[in-house]
């Protein structure tokens, strides 16, 4: 239900992380066995796993002495409260550890959508369609929910820049008439070739270091939200599970996504909240939450801090590389489409 945790869609999670000099990730996987949490080290792989994995990535590096890059800890699939539990002993863990985050590492959620994808094409095709407008639309206010530097490395790019041309943009930034009319037939057009062909690389999504990964949607049955930067905070992570799972929630629940103007600041602050249902639609400016479920208020509140703190801080995001494809609501009203 829109506005409640889903609990029964499994979801998981990577962290990537810094270790110090004095601990293996022998010795880490070690320390969450000793905790009741299984876990092996393993080769560089994308395979989902009954246990959580620490597997070596290169994206991850560390400039400063006694800090090692180079690794991700994979979760297996997770659900509800207890999959949460798990996963604050993991970050209590490696904190007591002495590991670490920097601009390099990012937290990558998956959310499990099996059941939508593979219930029908014609099903399959508006969830898609759906999500990536969604993002598209509120992706002004999604990316300062996270660190302006996860604009900057290429791990996380816009959907803006990975779905929708740059020359279909900055028609948009013009105020074309026809170009969200454009955008939007373009995309779905885009989609049904994807579900009619069950083909996803090379269509839909040649490139899976999005904000939005949807490249492997049949193969995993998941989607991931790679906008987050590094983390080893139970709260933050927890908070963006929930904000995520609360995204997938409201897209399955709706019929079709409009592709409006989201404004900057507490406007489109309230706007991204009620579309994902942690504030009524009516006096949505007053906080109030929707429900009273305690993750979902959690989460509420935390993006609520989250946003007045990084809107503060325009001058690092204009610095990022992708900014441009997210410095303001690119749909705008004059285009006739509210």
């Amino acid at each position: 239900m829109k506005g409640h945790f889903n609990n029964e869609r499994d979801f998981g999670v990577e962290i990537e992380f810094l270790r110090p000099s004095d601990k293996n990730q022998e010795e880490i996987a070690n320390a969450l066995r000793g905790i009741g949490v299984q876990c092996r080290v393993e080769g560089y792989n994308h395979t989902t796993r009954t246990h959580w994995k620490i597997v070596s990535d290169s994206s991850v590096s560390s400039h400063r002495t006694g800090l090692y890059g180079d690794n991700e800890l994979v979760s297996p699939r997770l659900k509800g409260q207890e999959g949460l539990d798990e996963l604050e002993k993991v970050c209590q863990t490696l904190q007591l550890l002495g590991c670490e985050v920097n601009k390099s590492c990012g937290i990558h959620v998956h959310h499990d959508v099996t059941n939508i994808v593979r219930e029908s094409d014609p099903v399959a095709k508006k969830f898609i369609t759906n999500l990536v407008l969604f993002c598209a639309k509120y992706e002004n206010i999604i990316y300062k929910l996270v660190s302006p530097s996860r604009l900057g490395r290429g791990y996380s790019t816009p959907v803006r820049r990975t779905f929708f041309s740059s020359g279909e943009l900055s028609r948009v930034f013009q105020n074309d008439p026809l170009s969200v009319t454009n955008l939007k037939s373009g995309l779905v057009n885009k989609v049904v070739r994807v579900v009619n062909d069950k083909v996803m690389n090379g269509l839909l999504q040649n490139n899976r270091c999005c904000g939005l990964n949807l490249r492997n949607i049949w193969q995993r049955g998941s989607v991931e939200f790679r906008y987050h930067n590094g983390s080893l905070s139970f709260e933050k992570i927890k908070s963006w599970i929930v904000v995520t799972n609360a995204i997938v929630n409201s897209v399955e629940s709706t019929n079709f996504v409009k592709l409006s103007d989201v404004p900057n600041g507490s406007r489109g602050l309230a706007s991204f909240r009620g579309a994902i249902g942690f504030v009524g639609r009516s006096g949505n400016q007053d906080g109030t939450p929707y429900t009273n479920d305690q993750l979902t208020k959690d989460a509420n509140l935390f993006i609520q801090r989250r946003y007045r703190a990084n809107h503060n801080r325009i001058d690092q995001y204009i610095t990022q590389r992708d900014y441009g494809f997210v410095r303001e609501g690119i749909f705008n009203s004059t285009n006739g489409e509210r």
